[in-house]
């Protein structure tokens, strides 16, 4: 006899992971960063909103500026961890001088939105 309880747990933990995954992928898809879609994703991925929306959203289109990149990959690279495409951020997984220059400017930038 074939014990299907294995089978069935394992096809529920792909389903989840699967649907996981596809959560991810469509709340990456914003086209542009606003804060209703800075607050779904964070709902989406992290389950609760610990920061002022605005002052997020204020903050990733200044410091995108000032770096010459997208606001949505500014957002990206803050929360996620994500390189800045053309913009040397990582290395071996870790923030550059680059990266970690972008990330203070950003938490002034931020804390100058909050105020």
């Amino acid at each position: 006899m074939v014990d299907h309880t294995y089978n069935t747990q394992w096809a529920s933990l792909c389903s989840q992971e699967k649907q996981r995954i596809t959560t991810q992928l469509k709340t990456k898809t914003m086209k542009r960063l606003t804060p209703n879609g800075i607050k779904n994703y964070l709902i989406n991925n992290y389950g609760e909103i610990r920061h002022d929306l605005d002052a997020m959203r204020l903050a990733c289109v200044e410091t995108a500026k000032q770096f010459n990149c997208k606001a949505l990959d500014m957002f990206y690279f803050m929360i996620e961890q994500e390189p800045i495409p053309n913009l040397y951020t990582h290395s071996y997984g870790f923030n550059t001088s680059l990266g970690r220059e972008i990330r203070q400017q950003f938490e002034i930038n931020y804390y100058e939105g909050i105020s």
